[in-house]
């Protein structure tokens, strides 16, 4: 009989996935890490990581994966794979990834998905996310769906538009959220692996609106904030005449857009604060 038990992470070297290896480490979980390239997780040395190399968009790489496996733990989307639509890797690998796990006997599945999708109806990615979620509840699997309202390396922009002197807000910036770290949401994930929740809708512990965000980052860079904002309507016609010609850039302005229309808080949780984040980017700048 095994000992310790095995999570499976797909997409292991993102940001949250990367996030997931650690905590599962410490947690003395045993680590199958899918990724494509093995090199970007050479820094994480332990036993209890086993990294396999597979390119998920290969069903014959999928199969077998989910072998010995008692959690899959799974955030892929199209990151800056080419050439793949939404519904082919944020739906159709999952889908895949799922199917493994049921013939596996997998005990539990944990996804990422969007807080409140309902505001991004015909938004491809969303659209895409929201049709594996359905395929999930409906699978026979126990599973849990996280709900973030974002992500620190989300809200990054802000610092880096804040490092190149000025900050453009969709809207008027009033707009508020509580974005999550990687590391907190790592050990919310962990702690669903044994719960019967199936939808965790959650944020960090601090609720700004974008404006403040973008102070925030100035003040972190000690400068004179320098904030411009661009109309939503005008925005939202001119994204609309971008859709022919791509729908990748389409698909992430139309999320950016929405997102800065509504407020977009989840329930707060985790001890990582947006100051802390941005202090941790400007201290690696400087060690440049």
């Amino acid at each position: 009989m095994k000992e310790e038990k095995t999570i499976l992470i797909a997409g292991a070297t993102g940001y949250l996935g990367r996030h997931i290896v650690q905590a599962a480490v410490k947690r003395g979980l045993q680590v199958k890490a899918v990724v494509r390239n093995p090199a970007k997780l050479a820094d994480m040395d332990s036993k209890q990581i086993e990294i396999v190399k597979a390119q998920l968009t290969e069903p014959r790489e999928i199969a077998g994966l989910c072998v010995d496996v008692e959690y899959l733990f799974t955030s892929v989307g199209i990151t800056r794979q080419k050439g793949f639509s939404y519904e082919e890797i944020d739906y159709g690998v999952n889908h895949q990834m799922l199917e493994e796990a049921r013939r596996a006997g997998v005990e539990k599945f944990i996804y990422v998905a969007v807080l409140n999708p309902h505001l991004f109806k015909g938004n491809p990615m969303v659209e895409a996310k929201e049709k594996f979620c359905r395929k999930l509840a409906r699978s026979g699997l126990p599973y849990t769906i996280l709900r973030p309202d974002g992500f620190f390396n989300d809200i990054a922009e802000f610092f880096h538009m804040a490092q190149r002197g000025r900050v453009y807000l969709p809207g008027n910036g009033h707009n508020r959220l509580n974005p999550i770290s990687g590391e907190d949401l790592a050990e919310l994930a962990l702690d669903k692996l044994e719960s019967d929740e199936n939808e965790v809708p959650v944020g960090g512990p601090e609720v700004f609106s974008a404006e403040q965000i973008a102070a925030l980052a100035f003040e972190v860079l000690g400068k004179k904030p320098r904030i411009t904002h661009i109309p939503y309507h005008p925005a939202k016609a001119l994204l609309s005449l971008l859709r022919p010609f791509s729908t990748r850039l389409y698909t992430i302005g139309d999320f950016i857009l929405r997102g800065a229309h509504y407020d977009m808080i989840g329930p707060r949780y985790g001890r990582i604060t947006l100051r802390q984040f941005f202090t941790e980017l400007n201290l690696q700048k400087k060690n440049l």
